[in-house]
């Protein structure tokens, strides 16, 4: 089936943390990547329809994806299963498993080929064996300049925080709460801290402005650092012995990665909801240690809690 596989379509359709869910855990993308490596002359496209204008540029860094076609996340269900149409005869079309919730919006206007090189491109991921392939068929969303970046930075034995989120509803302890938590980590624990975040840029506005004005030894604040792509940060939040922070895309990342503990704070309203998501999506790789925390609660419980759970790890 190979052979014959002239071109291939991805359809991003989804938010920067859904997309990278996917990117980092399901075998579509390490397939894609797989087939180009192996059959050059296959053409690989993606439709970046993504909430988030910062997704299109992260897989222009992908070495096997030969174009990115953007598309407005805003259009209707039916405008955009009518773009998605037009590639019904030259391209099998995958639309990624966080979007089926969505995509069922508008799964009744998308034609019928469009659905059936679906479920052919779902036969030849299994019959690569993707699953069974080493992790190292994820290629990371650095440049060079990114990876020359990283290394001076000189991090070894690092707990990541991420303190905002893209929604606003999702950041339920201030930034400044984290100041006490971070002295424990690094006085008491002996860890390095890393701590990332960026004015979030949502739909062409500005969404979230994110600040962060602490420096201490032991401490690496990246917080608005314009040296730091959203593509740097996904890599240090795999890459950390530890992660804590908010519901969000470097959550999402941390989660497929290497961290022993991911620590999530989140609002005692959204709990069951979000335990409930999470189970469902990451049933086959990890769960959060999950935090809740009410509004006014004394956040002194929290920089004693979490010291406690990361020495047990």
């Amino acid at each position: 089936m190979l052979q014959v596989l002239k071109s291939l379509c991805i359809v991003c359709d989804c938010g920067l943390g859904d997309f990278f869910r996917h990117y980092f855990t399901a075998s579509a993308w390490k397939a894609a990547r797989v087939i180009k490596e192996e059959h050059k002359r296959t053409t690989i496209k993606v439709i970046s329809a993504s909430a988030n204008p910062q997704t299109a540029p992260l897989l222009k860094q992908l070495s096997f994806i030969d174009e990115v076609i953007e598309y407005p996340w805003s259009c209707s269900p039916e405008t955009r299963a009518s773009f998605y149409n037009t590639f019904k005869n030259d391209y099998p079309l995958i639309v990624p498993n966080e979007s089926q919730t969505r995509a069922r919006r508008f799964q009744g206007a998308l034609d019928k080929k469009v659905i059936r090189n679906n479920k052919v491109m779902k036969d030849i991921i299994r019959s690569l064996a993707i699953h069974k392939r080493s992790p190292n068929t994820i290629e990371s969303f650095l440049s060079a300049s990114d990876k020359q970046y990283i290394n001076s930075l000189d991090l070894k034995k690092f707990i990541m925080i991420h303190p905002f989120s893209g929604n606003p509803s999702l950041r339920v302890v201030e930034v400044e709460e984290y100041v006490p938590l971070i002295d424990i980590l690094i006085d008491e624990l002996k860890y390095q801290v890393v701590v990332v975040g960026a004015t979030n840029i949502k739909r062409e506005t500005i969404y979230n402005e994110e600040h962060f004005n602490y420096n201490r030894p032991g401490l690496v604040n990246l917080v608005n650092n314009k040296q730091t792509s959203i593509g740097c940060c996904a890599y240090l939040s795999q890459k950390a012995k530890i992660f804590i922070g908010t519901r969000s895309c470097f959550f999402n990342s941390a989660m497929a990665g290497q961290a022993n503990k991911i620590i999530l704070l989140i609002s005692e309203k959204q709990e069951k909801r979000f335990v409930s998501l999470t189970k469902r999506r990451w049933f086959n790789y990890r769960q959060p240690i999950v935090i809740p925390v009410s509004l006014g609660e004394n956040l002194d419980m929290i920089h004693e809690k979490i010291p406690l759970l990361l020495k047990s790890s």
